[in-house]
């Protein structure tokens, strides 16, 4: 009677063993999370450069506004305004850099007027993206420079 028991379950398990029905959910199981966190990381890395285009497009119409501005030392915070309009998020003021005038206020006619946002920190959309693990914080910066057109 025992070995008639032993028998049968070394003949399940041999049975067990010989069966591959089940590889390939196993196989799934597995490869499934790395894809799926594969897929989020590409999504995330496409908003990151989506966010950085959405920048260097509003410094640049920053920039083309201050450029055409008949007095752009006056309006530094409208142009931060400017910027700030063209995002659909806006950024702190603080973040808005407007550098056209090196010697005050009397600009040359060939004065360039650079508007820069600078180390704005991005958030991501997801919480398990692979760019927090690159540092402690991946922030963004985007730059445009304009000649002055002089205003008559």
């Amino acid at each position: 009677m025992r070995r008639s028991r032993t028998l049968r379950a070394l003949s399940a398990i041999r049975r067990f063993r010989s069966d591959t029905a089940a590889g390939p959910i196993v196989e799934f199981a597995v490869v499934v999370p790395v894809l799926l966190y594969i897929l989020i990381n590409i999504f995330e890395l496409a908003w990151a450069f989506q966010t950085r285009h959405a920048y260097v497009t509003a410094v640049r119409e920053g920039a083309r506004y201050a450029a055409v501005s008949a007095n752009p030392c006056g309006e530094i915070n409208a142009i931060k305004q400017v910027v700030n309009s063209r995002l659909d998020s806006p950024v702190s003021l603080s973040s808005i850099i407007v550098t056209s005038r090196p010697n005050g206020c009397v600009i040359p006619s060939d004065e360039r007027i650079t508007v820069r946002i600078d180390r704005v920190p991005y958030a991501g959309i997801t919480g398990v993206s692979l760019l927090r693990f690159l540092g402690s914080a991946v922030n963004l910066s985007a730059s445009a420079t304009f000649r002055w057109e002089r205003a008559s």
